[in-house]
């Protein structure tokens, strides 16, 4: 007879740590690390995200995990939780602003797939590079970190606008004649061919006070030609006079004389018009 001796079987070293290891990571497997999947992955895109000061960029937040049907069971939501910023604004506040889409609910959290929005709000030199990083979490327990590099350069001085300025009128014509005596002409620079042409002067004395006497004068150039007119007028006590002239001219340029002391003075130009 062969007896065989059984002896107690205990368990193995270590077996108890090895099962609970294997369950812990098929419970990671299948249901994940605090309810997500173990392999389940989210990436900023763009990495690093490259904004000039004062414009805006978005950065994707992209799903590249192996086990899409995580979709199929729960769709996932984020939420930015913090800006990291440059020395001066380490929160970022003040320099950036971060907007998530879509909007997020009352708690903060928006649906994934998403975007977070980012606009800079210094422009200003000197020309630089200030790095900035933002943190974000999906569903209250993973966290991701994406780069936002914002560079400077010297903002350009807006070229300084003149207003445009009022046109000033033209003075009056005026001349002195031989002897002191001020003429001015106070009347219309144009006149039309076959019409008539309403002529005011004004004339003071050398010692300022108002002339008398009467003004002769002629439209046309030179006062001899067959077609100048000629007017003269009696001063009034306020040193004007009016002279109508009949215009015979033809279109174009012509001038106005005035005659004093014996001499003809050219005062202005008059423009014909048909």
């Amino acid at each position: 007879m062969i007896v065989v001796l059984l002896g107690a079987i205990g368990p193995c070293e270590g077996w108890e740590q090895f099962a609970a290891d294997e369950a812990s990571n098929i419970m990671k497997e299948e249901k994940g690390e605090f309810g997500l999947p173990e392999d389940e992955w989210w990436e900023c895109k763009p990495y690093p995200l490259n904004i000039e000061h004062g414009q805006t960029g978005e950065i994707k937040l992209v799903f590249v995990a192996w086990k899409p049907y995580y979709f199929e069971r729960e769709k996932p939501k984020f939420a930015v939780d913090a800006i990291q910023g440059p020395l001066g604004d380490p929160s970022g506040s003040e320099t950036i602003q971060v907007f998530q889409d879509p909007a997020p609910d009352k708690f903060g959290y928006s649906t994934l797939p998403g975007s977070i929005q980012v606009h800079s709000n210094a422009v200003d030199g000197p020309p630089r590079v200030e790095n900035y990083v933002i943190k974000w979490s999906v569903d209250w327990r993973k966290s991701y970190y994406c780069i936002v590099n914002v560079v400077h350069t010297e903002p350009v001085a807006p070229t300084p606008t003149t207003p445009p300025s009022t046109p000033t009128p033209p003075k009056p014509p005026v001349i002195t004649t031989e002897d002191g005596f001020a003429i001015k002409y106070t009347g219309p620079l144009q006149a039309r061919t076959g019409g008539q042409l309403e002529a005011t002067f004004q004339i003071v004395t050398p010692d300022g006070k108002p002339a008398k006497g009467t003004l002769v004068a002629s439209l046309g150039d030179p006062p001899s030609d067959p077609k100048a007119t000629h007017a003269r007028g009696q001063l009034d006590g306020d040193r004007k006079v009016v002279l109508i002239f009949e215009v015979k001219w033809p279109a174009g340029l012509t001038k106005l004389y005035v005659s004093h002391g014996g001499k003809v003075y050219e005062i202005t130009e008059i423009t014909i018009s048909p």
